[in-house]
């Protein structure tokens, strides 16, 4: 049995997330942060009480996250809907 390659017409200029392709390894990273923030926000209440306290002292990781996620794919669609159309693609 033979695995079809899942490297595609669609990701064949996404090599990998060292930003050698046309990924931006970096907010690859800030997302993944943000992502694991709200996480941690809904996850809070099987935190220990000491941690909490110390991590909603500094920050409030879901307000955080959700703000810095949103932030970063707002940048991010515009920026391959633009890409897209200076190859003469849609979608």
């Amino acid at each position: 049995m033979r695995l079809r390659s899942t490297t595609g017409p669609s990701q064949a200029g996404t090599k990998d997330a060292t930003g050698t392709g046309n990924r931006l390894a970096w907010l690859d990273v800030l997302r993944g942060v943000a992502a694991l923030c709200v996480v941690f926000n809904h996850f809070s209440y099987f935190v220990p009480p000491r941690a909490q306290v110390a991590v909603y002292h500094w920050i409030d990781p879901g307000e955080y996250g959700v703000f810095v996620f949103f932030i970063i794919s707002g940048y991010i669609v515009p920026h391959r809907w633009s890409a897209k159309a200076a190859c003469g693609r849609s979608g």
